[in-house]
C-alpha cells in the first residue's frame, strides 16, 4: 500500500458526465491521494488548505511567492482527496526552473493564506498514512 499518491492533473472543471465525477470522487476516498491546484494572478477567493501550516517566529508570507487566487479541484473531488497542493513553479530570469517553493501565499498581504506545494502536501499525507513496519 503506498503512503501517498500524487495526481498532478488539474481537475477544476466538471466532467461532461456528472456520474464520472462522482465515480472519481469515490476512488479518491479509497487511498491517500493528493490533487493539484494551480495558483493564479486572477483575483479569486483564497483556497482553503486541507491542513494548516504551523509557523514559528515571523510570518513567512512576505518572503513567499504570492498569488491572488487559485484554480482548485472541483469541490466534490477536493473533499474526497486526502490533500491538495500547488503545482506552480517560479522560473529564474533565464526561464529555467532551478528550485520549487515549498509553500505559497495567496490573497492580500494583510490576510494571506499559506498553501503548501504539491511536494509538501504529498509528504504531509504520506507521514499521516504511514504504517509502522
Amino acid at each position: 500500500q503506498p503512503a501517498a499518491i500524487g495526481v498532478d492533473i488539474l481537475l477544476a472543471e466538471p466532467d461532461r458526465d456528472q456520474a464520472g465525477t462522482a465515480e472519481l470522487a469515490s476512488v479518491l476516498r479509497v487511498g491517500p491521494l493528493v490533487l493539484a491546484a494551480a495558483l493564479t494572478p486572477a483575483n479569486t477567493s483564497a483556497p482553503e488548505p486541507k491542513a494548516g501550516i504551523s509557523v514559528v517566529g515571523a510570518d513567512p508570507a512576505g518572503a513567499l511567492p504570492r498569488f491572488r487566487g487559485a484554480a482548485m479541484p472541483l469541490p466534490e473531488l477536493r473533499e474526497a482527496a486526502a490533500g491538495v497542493g500547488a503545482v506552480n513553479v517560479i522560473p529564474d530570469r533565464d526561464t529555467i526552473v532551478r528550485k520549487v517553493p515549498i509553500a505559497f501565499a495567496v490573497g492580500p498581504a494583510e490576510n494571506s493564506t499559506l498553501i503548501p506545494s504539491f511536494d509538501l502536501e504529498l509528504l504531509r499525507v504520506a507521514a499521516r498514512h504511514r504504517r509502522p513496519p
